[in-house]
């Protein structure tokens, strides 16, 4: 097998370009660097100005909106994406009428939305949180889907340039208002404003490729739903099961709690920005290669997880190292148990990397419909996982957040296992297996040294843990010329140069 993230050359017909592949994926790797730091630095400075109760208010009332907007989206990303790079002009066409059908259904699910509100909550204050949370996800569901059409064009550079835009606008924002006392209401307001300018942008983009039109959008919506609706049933699972233990939670545990599983939810998310970034770069071409090359597809699929587990390792372990004080530094003293939640998740993001991946495979290769029911499953199962942990870890503990987080280890696991076993069963051979056992011995080492300089600064701690586990990488002959090329060329992409 070459070295190659996409291996050998196929056949010249259906040979997928390289360096278009590796633009892609340094384009989106460059760009996620600088989104991820203004995330968290946004992280850092909001949960300080609101505190715990106000944050979890918030974080339930974005989550509530995640779900119907992910909904309303019907599984269009997904479709777009694929009918774009199968045939971009009629792909371009699809836009407008995928944009009509987006708010339509989103409509019908503020009005669910505002019936649970109702029912659960009286306050005339989150009622309005509330509100304007559905307006900014109404302008964000528009941007994504006209950000889908350049991904398909397999056009990187400007969705991930309005993904910078909006991050930096958001942390410009956020750090003005808050400065001035604005507070929730602030940070909802350049929530809006952010998404705002991003759509104002893509359609400007959008428009010198094509026209925005929506003619017989009544018929090509029902095309469009009909077609997509495997996506929409994954992508609605999947946020199903990522912010179902976000309400669960509001139901057996207070407003602090729920502040701290939210604020840990939000910084766990951040960690996965590697495997996101890959997903998205390669996401159109293995749409094409399970039609045109499924050896081919084999070979980067295991490229891919490779990669993944390289990354995933020292992610996964560090964050389970350090969390437990730098949650409280990060935040303040009054999200210590914050660091207790992220010290149970660090680990956990070594098979959420894993489940992306198989996650993306099984959608790309027609066995969608076996993942939307692991993921629905996954998401039933943290009902009743998060009843009886969350009021067991808060007697225990004095924490009931940390009882969500070890709810998200039993369904994590769950899910990696039969990913592996049924949708990537290829990946269990000898010389992967060898592969990721010297990651996990280099990445052990680098965990027995975190653990004895924990009490260290926290720079020391993690200078240390770094230094380990690249020299284990390299002692171990871990990677492969390909990787050390890659890895210079992305370095060199963000200044670094040829360190």
């Amino acid at each position: 097998m070459s070295d190659d993230l996409i291996g050998d050359d196929p056949p010249a017909a259906v040979a997928p370009d390289r360096s278009s592949v590796r633009r892609n994926l340094a384009t989106l790797m460059t760009s996620q660097v600088v989104t991820w730091t203004l995330a968290t630095a946004s992280a850092y400075i909001v949960p300080r100005f609101l505190g715990p109760a106000v944050l979890g208010e918030l974080r339930l009332a974005t989550s509530l909106w995640l779900l119907a907007a992910t909904v309303a989206a019907v599984g269009t990303t997904q479709y777009l994406q694929i009918e774009i790079a199968q045939n971009s002009q009629r792909g371009l066409e699809l836009v407008g009428p995928t944009l009509v059908l987006r708010t339509l259904v989103l409509l019908g699910g503020a009005g669910v939305i505002g019936l649970y509100v109702g029912l659960t909550d009286g306050s005339g204050r989150f009622f309005l949180i509330v509100g304007l949370a559905g307006a900014a996800a109404t302008v964000m569901l528009w941007a994504d889907a006209l950000g889908a059409a350049f991904m398909g064009l397999e056009r990187m550079s400007v969705p991930a340039l309005a993904n910078g835009l909006n991050k930096g606008i958001y942390f410009v924002g956020i750090v003005i208002l808050l400065g001035v006392g604005a507070g929730v209401w602030g940070v909802l307001g350049v929530t809006i404003a952010a998404p705002l300018i991003v759509l104002v942008y893509l359609m400007v983009q959008f428009g010198r490729r094509a026209p925005l039109s929506f003619a017989g959008w009544p018929a090509e919506s029902r095309r469009i739903f009909g077609a997509s609706r495997t996506f929409m049933a994954a992508t609605v699972a999947l946020v199903a099961y990522q912010q179902i233990d976000m309400i669960v939670i509001s139901w057996v545990a207070d407003e602090e709690d729920l502040g701290w599983y939210g604020a840990a939810d939000v910084l766990f998310g951040s960690l996965l920005f590697p495997a996101t970034v890959l997903m998205g770069a390669i996401f159109p071409t293995l749409g094409r290669l399970h039609k045109s090359d499924p050896a081919e597809l084999r070979r980067l699929v295991e490229r891919a997880f490779s990669l993944l587990v390289l990354a995933a390792v020292p992610i996964g372990l560090g964050t389970m190292v350090i969390a437990p004080r730098f949650a409280p530094l990060l935040y303040g003293d009054d999200f210590a148990e914050t660091g207790q939640v992220l010290e149970v998740l660090g680990p956990v993001a070594i098979l959420t990397f894993g489940t992306i991946l198989f996650g993306t495979v099984a959608l790309t290769t027609e066995r969608g419909s076996l993942w939307v029911a692991v993921m629905f499953g996954a998401a039933a199962l943290t009902i009743p996982l998060d009843l009886l942990l969350v009021p067991w870890a808060d007697d225990r503990y004095g924490n009931g957040a940390v009882g969500g987080a070890l709810a998200y280890v039993v369904t994590e696991a769950i899910q990696f296992g039969i990913g592996i076993v049924v949708v990537t069963p290829f990946l269990l051979n000898r010389a992967l297996l060898w592969r990721v056992a010297r990651i996990a011995i280099a990445g052990g080492a680098m965990l027995a040294v975190g653990l004895l300089l924990r009490s260290s600064p926290q720079l020391v701690t993690i200078a240390a843990c770094t230094g380990v586990y690249a020299v284990g990488i390299l002692a171990l002959r871990v990677l492969s010329e390909d990787e050390r090329q890659m890895i210079r060329g992305l370095l060199a992409k963000v200044g670094v140069g040829s360190a």
